[in-house]
């Protein structure tokens, strides 16, 4: 299992019988830095998500083998930002940090695709 975080977003008690479950009040828990509006639109397009995934163990994570960037998301509601520095020590990844909640695709797209840009050219620039 790569962390267990407490999740207060998920009722267990209203699982599925197939394992998945819907995100309680997810407009103020993963787009928490959204206006209103978009924040029930989004809210409104959620799907099922599997619970099973919080417990499964993983094997052959590519954060293992590969380089990995994390970008921690200080605002985040449904993932606080102490287990999101766990998860990137974990995978030992570069760590960088922005002020968006669960959802900066949404919320910060054009700071986002600059991180992902510069990301990208540091990790293809050429050895000194």
């Amino acid at each position: 299992m790569f962390c267990s975080v407490p999740v207060k977003y998920i009722d267990v008690d209203a699982l599925q019988p197939d394992g998945r479950y819907t995100i309680r009040n997810a407009a103020k828990t993963i787009y928490n830095d959204l206006p209103d509006h978009e924040a029930a639109l989004w809210e409104s397009r959620i799907i099922l998500q599997s619970y099973n995934v919080q417990h499964t163990k993983l094997s052959r994570e590519a954060y293992g083998y590969i380089t990995s960037t994390y970008l921690i998301c200080d605002e985040d509601q449904a993932v606080p930002p102490q287990y999101q520095e766990m998860f990137a020590h974990r995978a030992k990844a570069q760590i960088y940090h922005c002020n968006a909640g669960h959802s900066p695709h949404l919320s910060q797209p054009d700071a986002l695709v600059q991180r992902i840009v510069e990301t990208v050219e540091e990790v293809s620039a050429p050895a000194p």
